[in-house]
Formats: C-alpha cells, sequence, structure tokens
C-alpha cells in the first residue's frame, strides 16, 4: 500500500465518522494546517505520525507501512 493509498483510507475513515482534520490534528498532537498538508500531498507525515493518525479513526495495525511514491 502506497502512502497516498494509506491516506485515502484514512480519509474515508475519518468521512464515515464524520472527524475533520482539525480534530484528528488535535487527536495526535499536530497543527491542523500540518496534517491537511498530508492530505493535500503537500508534505509527508512520518511514520509515527501516520501510525497516530491511523489509530485516532480505528484503523488497526493490519495495514502495512506505507511506501513513499
Amino acid at each position: 500500500m502506497t502512502l497516498d493509498e494509506t491516506l485515502r483510507e484514512i480519509k474515508a475513515a475519518m468521512d464515515k465518522q464524520d472527524r475533520t482534520i482539525r480534530s484528528v490534528a488535535l487527536a495526535i498532537g499536530k497543527h491542523e494546517q500540518e496534517v491537511g498538508q498530508w492530505f493535500k500531498g503537500e508534505h509527508r507525515p512520518s511514520f509515527a505520525s501516520l501510525s497516530a493518525l491511523a489509530a485516532v479513526v480505528g484503523l488497526g495495525t493490519g495495514w502495512r507501512r506505507a511506501r513513499r511514491t
């Protein structure tokens, strides 16, 4: 799974839960603008940040470490 695919999966989970970028950013201790840039492809999150983001929306550890694209 690529990083872009992983972010799309996380965004889909956020949408299902009516979670905003702001709410997940606050939950992982990041600025809303930074997290927004990840979803726009302007910046890449660290693996730790990506893992925290996935955990916040309830995605388990079943997804593999994303490849950078």
